[in-house]
């Protein structure tokens, strides 16, 4: 029997233009009576993005979900039990819950309750529209949906509800636990005095990324077995920054997928969103839970081939080592990443090993702009070299750069505070520009470069060097250019989706024999090769061969295979 489409709707500008009166709120979408759920919230939140300004967006966080997300979201949910109670804590315009309720339409699902928060009162009001309409759409189809649109902070507003701690689980859990978290947050940080900050600091650190706090309230929120489903930025799978906040997720949630979107654009792309993003499915665990032993890595390009996605089943120890101190999440994509991990694993040196130490550029130029000078001066001897991020390439260091608007020398009266001693030393980029095939950037600087006996380097520069000793050049060759190597590139890609890897990733880098490093130093250099890159790749590969685990045909792969940035 054909359904009878739901009546008609009408959006409420009368109410829109009275909780935001500086928009006009135009051309207002006609809404059909045969659209499904997804589609009204694709419409109105394309509606609200033509309406409102950017700047209104991200002051918010506000990044709405694609519709082949939200779908393929919902899809991990799995099978959903009958009287679901589920969660959405930062809702926009409610695609998310009412893919949901598609899919619990398709399974024949009979009750659904839903409990979404959305701060904005715009939104609250829009998501109540795409609500009311989603719970009559399913209500003609025989399924029964209650849901509350709350105008709240959630994390205030769940802070306050985390207060029973139950026999099965260490951490807090709600009066009234949720079946289902699935989530959208918004992305921005916050100042640790904030009041949302500390209103959790004893149950998420005080966590002051706004994202991460609602992935450790969202995971609290579950009852034992809850499904929790994200979509986040990547940022949080590595470094310090984020280690106590893996720590107390991964205590809670045991992850069984993770999706990867090759491209950094597609996901948000109207939003210049930078970061990579990532999709991870998991479970509420308890004290007693044990985890599967595998994890499945979902990966596509973007979102035209989400529905048909690569799969690989890893093993969960290869993804997440909670035997760790640190429980950085690695995310393999390839039989060729399970082996470059394996053997960076089978590493046990570090910079520390070695008497190696890596220091941030000591030069922040707004606070000494007084000392900064022309390139001229420290031509003349009246002052040092001072180099920026533009003058470190891949085992090259340029100075002076021509037509360059900042200023390229620094007074030697700085002192020992802002100068470094111009011994052999790696200078390596903090940032990595988008377009850049590689995470690392580094260069040897030789003793006395540009002839001066020290040398100022600028914040967004970090160098390494021998912290009670010499740094012999070729010793300074090799290490360079290993961190440049398709194996370190492929490496930090598997564990770190920014475009950038700082000193205190770099100091927990597994490095290989020391002797080994040297060796390629002693090739690089004997042979004049440092800048012949495919000759240099050839050597490291043949100087760790026996440790590498990988075929003939996986190294000829490894210097292009690298994701789309």
């Amino acid at each position: 029997m054909a359904i009878e489409p739901v009546q008609k709707y009408q959006l409420p500008l009368h109410d829109l233009r009275s909780l935001a009166p500086d928009i006009a709120w135009r051309n207002a979408p006609v809404i059909s009576a045969d659209l499904s759920p997804v589609q009204l919230c694709q419409i109105i939140g394309d509606w609200y993005v033509a309406q409102t300004s950017l700047t209104r967006r991200h002051s918010a966080g506000q990044y709405f979900t694609p519709p082949l997300v939200a779908r393929y979201m919902a899809y991990l949910a799995g099978t959903l039990g009958d009287q679901l109670r589920i969660l959405d804590p930062g809702a926009g315009t409610g695609i998310l819950v009412s893919a949901l309720c598609e899919v619990a339409f398709k399974l024949g699902i009979s009750t659904l309750s839903i409990v979404a928060y959305e701060l904005d009162p715009v939104l609250c009001a829009l998501c109540t529209f795409t609500l009311t309409y989603t719970r009559d759409w399913l209500q003609e189809r025989g399924i029964a949906l209650t849901f509350e649109v709350r105008q709240q902070d959630f994390v205030q507003a769940m802070a306050e509800q985390l207060t029973q701690t139950t026999l099965w689980s260490n951490s807090p859990q709600p009066q009234q636990p949720f079946d289902l978290a699935i989530l959208n947050p918004p992305y921005f940080k916050i100042n640790q005095k904030d009041a949302r900050a500390r209103s959790v600091k004893d149950i998420v650190h005080g966590r002051t990324n706004m994202y991460t706090m609602f992935m450790s309230l969202a995971a609290s929120s579950l009852r034992i077995g809850g499904r929790f489903i994200s979509i986040t930025p990547r940022s949080f799978a590595a470094g310090l920054y984020f280690k106590h906040f893996r720590r107390q997720f991964f205590t809670m949630i045991a992850p069984d997928l993770i999706h990867l979107f090759d491209s950094r654009k597609s996901t948000f792309e109207e939003a210049d969103v930078l970061q990579e993003n990532i999709i991870l499915a998991g479970t509420r665990k308890s004290i007693a839970s044990v985890d599967a032993p595998t994890i499945t890595i979902s990966r596509s390009r973007g979102l035209d081939d989400l529905p048909h996605p690569l799969i690989q089943e890893m093993q969960r120890n290869l993804i997440i080592d909670q035997k760790q101190k640190d429980s950085i999440l690695h995310l393999p994509t390839s039989d060729l990443d399970t082996h470059l991990l394996q053997t960076f694993r089978s590493w046990k040196n570090t910079l520390a090993s070695y008497g190696l130490e890596i220091s941030t550029g000591p030069v922040v130029p707004f606070r000494s702009i007084d000392m900064l000078t022309f390139a001229e001066k420290a031509q003349q001897g009246e002052a040092v070299p001072l180099l920026w991020l533009q003058h470190v390439h891949r085992m090259d260091v340029q100075w002076p750069l021509q037509n360059f608007d900042k200023p390229q020398g620094i007074l030697r009266q700085a002192g020992h505070r802002l100068l470094v001693k111009n011994a052999t030393q790696i200078v390596i980029r903090r940032f990595s520009a988008k377009e850049e095939a590689r995470r690392i950037t580094a260069a040897v600087l030789p003793e006395g470069a540009f002839g001066s006996e020290s040398i100022g380097l600028e914040n967004h520069l970090n160098y390494l060097y021998r912290l009670n000793g010499v740094l012999s050049y070729e010793e300074a060759v090799g290490l360079a250019a290993f961190l440049n190597s398709s194996l370190v590139d492929r490496y930090v890609r598997i564990a770190n989706g920014n475009t950038q890897i700082n000193a205190t990733e770099l100091r927990q880098l597994p490095l290989p024999d020391w002797q080994q490093l040297v060796a390629i130093g002693k090739q690089v250099v004997g042979q004049r090769l440092e800048h012949d890159f495919e000759a240099t790749e050839r050597i490291i590969m043949d100087v760790l061969r026996k440790d590498l685990l990988l075929g003939d045909e996986e190294k000829e792969l490894l210097p292009v295979f690298v994701p789309l940035c």
